[in-house]
This record gives structure tokens, sequence and C-alpha cells, in this order.
């Protein structure tokens, strides 16, 4: 009979577990889901943003980074701190090419569903994430990835 209440239990909170699990990979309370950021960013139009861009990872050349958007291209991604093109030794643009616009990193979010952790808040201004931590997986250690972007601004 215990042992019967124990695996109930057990399967209690392992269903518990995947829901809250499901409510983080759809973002933080209070910061909207991945549809209404979305829907936020697509919404405003925007075609001018500069943003300023870091990365938390196992890896060189995190940031933090000033990247110019101008009609969905780059037209400028430099040092925050210098203004150079280099950062750690290695150009920036090469670096961060893959999360150099807010759209990739929409897609990078995309790729990223599957992961054993998926967190994301969202500006609740301009709808575009704000922050994302990613952990592929929890058994593989120094995988993990953070994006956080700051000093947004819409550019005329």
């Amino acid at each position: 009979m215990k042992r019967k209440l124990l695996v109930g239990l057990v399967a209690v909170l392992a269903v518990i577990g995947v829901v809250a699990g499901a409510v983080l990979a759809q973002g933080l309370p209070g910061q909207g889901g991945p549809l209404e950021g979305r829907a936020l960013w697509e919404s405003q139009g925007i075609e001018h943003y500069r943003f300023t861009l870091s990365r938390s990872c196992f890896c060189l050349a995190r940031g933090p980074v000033v990247i110019e958007v101008r009609n969905g291209k780059v037209v400028s991604i430099v040092d925050a701190e210098t203004g150079g093109s280099e950062v750690d030794g290695f150009a920036v643009s090469e670096i961060f090419g893959d999360v150099d616009t807010i759209e990739e990193l929409f897609g990078r979010i995309d790729a990223a569903e599957g992961a054993a952790v998926l967190q994301v808040s969202y500006d609740a201004t301009f709808g575009y994430p704000a922050e994302i931590y990613i952990d592929q997986s929890e058994l593989m250690a120094d995988e993990e990835i953070g994006y956080r972007i700051s000093d947004f601004e819409v550019l005329g």
C-alpha cells in the first residue's frame, strides 16, 4: 500500500515538473508568451533599430556588442566598449552573425523549442526577446547559452 502511494506521489510530482517546464518554456510570468512577444514585435513594423547584445556562455567573445539594423539588414556591429570590429581578437560580425537581428533571435528561440530548458522574457513595449536562456541538455556541461538585449532604441 505504501509503495503504491509513493509511486503515485512520484508520478504526480513528475507531471507537475513537466507542466512547470512547459510554463517556463512559454515565457516567464508577466512577461508575455512567445506568440504575444513576436506578435507585438511584428505589429510595430520596426525597420531601423539599434541594441546592445551580450551573451553568457562557455565561449570566447561574449560581448557586449552594439548592433544597428536597417531594413532587416545589419549595417553596423561593433564592440560596445571599444567601438572596434573585433572582440577578444575575433571579428564581431562573424561571432554574432547568427543572432544579429531581432528576427534571428526569434529564430534561435524557435530552434530551441526541444531544449531541456528554454526561458524567455519579452520587452513589454516592443515585444523583442529581452532575455533568452537555453540549456539544450541538462546532462551536458557548458552548452548552455544566454542572450541579453539592452539599450534598445528605434532609429528614424
